[in-house]
């Protein structure tokens, strides 16, 4: 059996279809947004430092960065890449966005 709708039917369907996607599409773009953003603030004390033997990019953000350790690692690394050695020179002039 074959139910027939009447034309307003489909256009109520027709919209809330829209309605939805919209909607995917706010939240998507929303997520998006959020991941893109540094929500977790960090700030480094702009010294520049020679790195001995033991020294991470973590340790040492720890000792000169206030705030999120990690993104300032993540920045560091961007700078620098993740292999340093003694003797290396690291500038602690970053600062959150």
């Amino acid at each position: 059996m074959t139910t027939h709708h009447t034309p307003t039917y489909y256009r109520i369907r027709t919209a809330v279809r829209i309605a939805f996607l919209a909607g995917v599409a706010l939240a998507a773009f929303t997520v998006g947004k959020v991941l893109a953003s540094e929500p977790y603030p960090y700030k480094c004390d702009g010294t520049t430092v020679t790195v001995v033997g033991g020294d991470t990019l973590w340790s040492l953000a720890e000792q000169h960065c206030k705030g999120h350790t990690g993104h300032a690692v993540h920045r560091l690394v961007a700078t620098y890449g993740t292999d340093i050695h003694a003797g290396d020179t690291i500038s602690f002039a970053i600062a959150s966005e």
